[in-house]
Parts: C-alpha cells; structure tokens; sequence
C-alpha cells in the first residue's frame, strides 16, 4: 500500500491528488447510476492501478493484466441497455461495454479526419454530439478495438491517426457488423 509522504515532489502529489478526485467522481456516479456501477468501478480501478504503478510499487491491476493476454471483443444485446460492444480479458474481470451510440459517435467524430486527433478531443467532440460525458474506458475500449488486426487507426505519439480517412466510417461499421454476425453464428 503506499501512503502520500512528504518525499514525493509536488508534481507527483498534484498529480495523485488529481487521480484521487477521478476515483472520486467514478464511484460517486456509480451509486447515482447503479446500472454502469460495473463499468464505472472498472475504470475507477484501472485508475488506481496506474495511480499505484506511478509511485514505484507494481499495482495490482496491471500486474494482472500483464498476465492477461489478448483482449477479445464481441457484440451482444445487454437487457434494458441495447447492443453493446465488449472486451473482455479474463474471466476474473469485469468486461468493459460500450452502447452502440458511442462505439458510431466515436466513429463520426473520427470520419475523414486527415489530421491527428488527440483522446481528449475524440472524447469531448463525441460526448458533445451525445449531449453528455463519456466515461475515458469507453473512448479507450473503441480505440484498442480499432487498432486491432487488421488496424483502422495508428498512435501517433500522443494522437490518433486514421489509416484509410477516405474509408473509415465504413470500416467502423463493417466491424461491428461482422463482429455482431461472428457472435451471432457462434449462438448461446
């Protein structure tokens, strides 16, 4: 467990402090909306987990995932929620779903841009659209889909950059279409 001691360097408590009030705001909306609770609580712990891999100590969450492997995604109907897309990693973690809104929201944001876009405006401009916020686990599960084989998308240092802008609506929605067949076939 690590503690806030006076020998860290006031970037490191500023940048705690600032983790802390995410973690926060997490859990809070998790007991207002009891029907995201699992995937608020998801990404309040991978924001411990990297809170915890900041101060030198191997976090357990991303010691986990180390030995995870490959995420898998899949696209299934959720009760009272809609069509969802969803990674999962193990079977000992909870799998983070994204409503078929945002994973199109993302995609139009992101269509026939030919400059590079970085997180935190790929997230803002498609909660804008949506008319609310988006959680940062959202945005990310769309990205590391994406960028999956063959990729969509490339990192570019701190951006996103479209490998195909001319395309790329339609490949998002290829995806989720053969993605929704592929779960389909495969039955209960």
């Amino acid at each position: 467990m690590w503690l806030l001691t006076g020998s860290l360097a006031s970037g490191q408590l500023t940048k705690m402090a600032k983790g802390i009030e995410q973690i926060r705001e997490l859990l809070k909306r998790a007991l207002r909306k009891p029907h995201e609770a699992g995937d608020l609580i998801a990404e309040a712990l991978y924001l411990l987990g990297k809170l915890q891999a900041s101060q030198g100590e191997a976090a357990p969450a991303a010691a986990a995932r180390r030995h995870v492997g490959v995420a898998t995604y899949r696209i299934s109907k959720v009760p009272g929620r809609g069509m969802m897309l969803i990674e999962s990693r193990n079977s000992q973690a909870h799998p983070f779903r994204v409503p078929e809104q945002v994973y199109s929201a993302l995609g139009e944001v992101m269509q026939g841009r030919q400059d590079h876009l970085d997180f935190k405006g790929l997230r803002s401009r498609a909660g804008k659209n949506l008319r609310r916020e988006l959680p940062d686990y959202m945005v990310r599960v769309v990205i590391r889909f994406w960028m999956q084989t063959p990729p969509l998308l490339e990192r570019v240092g701190m951006e996103y950059r479209l490998l195909s802008p001319g395309t790329f609506l339609e490949d998002v929605r290829r995806r989720w279409a053969k993605l929704s067949v592929d779960e389909n076939a495969a039955g209960p």
